[in-house]
């Protein structure tokens, strides 16, 4: 199983559009082959600042979701219209 953290931060003034935006990518996420978890956060203190928690079965189902319609419609019509850093961050699980 892969976990992920991505931190994206929005524009200034444009929180409330990447809130929704993203909000909208939950449950086609969710309904993803692989897809175990997909969770959205905002930073109380900090607005502009959400986190998505996600979890997939393996490498290929992440790889699969990165290359979604829905993930590159979202890239290509908000990236540095209502955000302008993403980070990633990827965990696996230790038994």
């Amino acid at each position: 199983m892969i976990h992920l953290i991505e931190t994206i931060e929005a524009i200034a003034g444009k929180e409330k559009e990447l809130a929704k935006a993203l909000l909208e990518l939950v449950p086609l996420s969710r309904k993803e082959e692989g897809c175990i978890r997909y969770d959205l956060f905002q930073e109380e203190n900090a607005p502009e600042t959400f986190m998505v928690f996600m979890s997939w079965t393996d490498h290929e189902a992440l790889d699969k979701h990165n290359i979604s319609p829905h993930i590159e419609v979202f890239v290509e019509k908000f990236e540095d219209v209502l955000y302008h850093s993403v980070v990633e961050t990827t965990y696996r699980e230790l038994n």
